[in-house]
């Protein structure tokens, strides 16, 4: 964890004979950032003589980037004088930025006037701190409008430790001929949280009526105007 910080831990033992040292290899991957996100691991740790355990220490640097929860993998790898049990293991290091609200994609969907089950959902997603729940604002715009055209909540908890949560658009079937309209919805300013730089979604929302034809004769019967006309 960022906060304090609080360092992990890789606790490897060995079974048989520990009369002696004994140096084992190791490689680290995972989302965490060597020398960013934790100091870096040398690649191998040596068992003292007698020793059936020892450590391998994930030193947390406390940074200033709102980030997800990120992950440090030690994965065991072969060397003279020993064989491989469990073969890998994972620290997690957690955030505490204040917390950055951003959408997990743009993509424009299609939301169905005609078709009541049509739904878009659209996900939020948190970095850095995410231990307390957290409420989102939300703020509609485009050529399309909420409450009239869809339907969309104003705000949205982020349950405490979730990472993501989900907005729901549904439509709203009118009887008036509009064409296709746009929906944007954003992440509005609130306590608690910073925007992040993907912080407006899209939505199309597919109207079913269909527009009025042209009118291509008129006449009000008052005269005779039949040699205008034309067949």
């Amino acid at each position: 964890d960022e906060q304090g910080p609080v360092n992990g831990q890789f606790t490897l033992t060995r079974t048989g004979d520990s009369s002696v040292p004994l140096t084992v290899n190791y490689t680290i991957s995972g989302t965490a950032t060597a020398g960013a996100d934790y100091t870096a691991l040398p690649g191998s740790v040596t068992f003292l003589a007698g020793a059936t355990s020892t450590n391998v220490a994930v030193t947390v640097n406390d940074d200033a980037t709102a980030e997800l929860t990120e992950t440090v993998t030690l994965t065991l790898t072969s060397g003279p004088g020993y064989g491989i049990g469990t073969i890998a293991a994972t620290v997690s290091i957690l955030d505490n930025e204040t917390p950055e609200i951003s959408f997990s994609t743009v993509a424009t969907n299609r939301l169905l006037e005609s078709y009541a089950p049509s739904k878009v959902t659209l996900q939020l997603a948190r970095r850095g701190l995410r231990t307390p729940p957290l409420t989102v604002n939300l703020s509609a715009a485009g050529t399309a409008t909420r409450g009239v055209d869809f339907n969309c909540p104003a705000s949205v908890t982020l349950a405490a430790n979730a990472a993501t949560t989900n907005i729901i658009l549904t439509p709203v079937n009118d009887q008036s001929y509009e064409g296709d309209e746009i929906a944007a919805i954003s992440v509005a300013a609130g306590a608690g949280y910073n925007l992040g730089a993907t912080n407006t979604a899209y939505a199309l929302v597919v109207d079913d009526e269909v527009p009025r034809g042209g009118t291509l004769f008129s006449d009000d019967f008052t005269a005779d105007t039949s040699p205008a006309w034309k067949v």
